[in-house]
């Protein structure tokens, strides 16, 4: 890939990464309603100056929830589709022997983790439903298939999961509220 489409490719990259950043913090308020009596961290957002300098910027997680000694870590994805539940879920995410795969996340960044996430959030485009993948309940009957990360000309290797083994959360009382406190604080 030349050096213009590598960098295009990275601000694409960057674009997509500061709108996730809503995503996670939407995420993060739904686990500090479910979670009231733990304390849930959203690490800050660091972003390379430019593709020559990603491999330096390696995020850790996306949210961590401390319960007394034990922490965990979340991933959130988010999605460009709406989905409200399984029966709404993307053509595309259907299988040939009628289930419907739901990507969880890169092969190699699942990999790499330390700590293994606990969990991911695959949240919807109006980011009011959520796919919540345990990855305790669910990691025995993931499999890796090659697919095309969106906007990018490129497959990678992810570890997917039939939907039968997901839930599906509401996520829109955590919204209202994640965007009430940013409308409160932008006032004052």
């Amino acid at each position: 890939m030349s050096s213009d489409g590598k960098q295009k490719e990275w601000d694409r990259f960057v674009g997509r990464l500061k709108d996730s950043d809503i995503t996670v913090r939407i995420i993060a308020e739904h686990l500090k309603m479910k979670k009231p009596n733990c304390e849930v961290t959203v690490p800050e957002l660091r972003i390379a100056p430019d593709y020559d300098h990603r491999s330096e910027y390696f995020d850790n997680g996306d949210i961590f929830i401390k319960c007394g000694d034990i922490t965990r870590r979340y991933e959130v994805k988010g999605e460009k589709y709406d989905f409200y539940g399984e029966a709404t879920l993307p053509l595309s995410w259907k299988m040939p022997h009628n289930g419907v795969k739901v990507i969880v996340c890169n092969k190699n960044a699942f990999d790499r983790a330390d700590p293994v996430p606990v969990a991911f959030y695959l949240c919807n485009k109006a980011r009011t439903r959520a796919i919540l993948v345990d990855v305790e309940e669910t990691r025995e009957f993931w499999y890796v298939s090659p697919t095309q990360p969106d906007n990018y000309d490129r497959t990678e290797e992810s570890y997917c999961v039939d939907a039968k083994y997901v839930k599906f959360v509401d996520i829109e009382a955590a919204k209202r509220r994640f965007f009430r406190q940013d409308d409160e604080e932008s006032v004052e």
